[in-house]
């Protein structure tokens, strides 16, 4: 992203983590909430049409490339949890 980095962690089929930062990089820092150990689990990346997707067993996280805007579907495409856009990006 132009304005910063952007990172998905696959957790397990049901979780993912999106950590953002303005700068270069990402600080490593220790979740305050979360203390556990996550295995490998399974997933893939595609990209086509300027979204980026992870796909797991259970969800999907679509990253619009141009913008950094997180959605999370099911399997189906149903969208479960959707950023909203600012009034600078515009409106759908």
């Amino acid at each position: 992203m132009n304005a910063g980095q952007l990172r998905l962690q696959v957790c397990q089929g049901d979780i993912i983590r999106i950590e953002y930062a303005s700068g270069a990089s990402l600080p490593m820092k220790t979740s305050l909430s979360v203390d556990a150990t996550w295995g490998m689990p399974s997933f893939c990346v595609a990209d086509s049409g300027g979204i980026g997707t992870v796909t797991t067993a259970r969800l999907k996280a679509k990253v619009a490339l141009a913008t950094g805007l997180v959605t999370f579907t099911d399997l189906a495409d149903d969208v479960l949890l959707s950023e909203k856009r600012t009034m600078a990006e515009g409106s759908r």
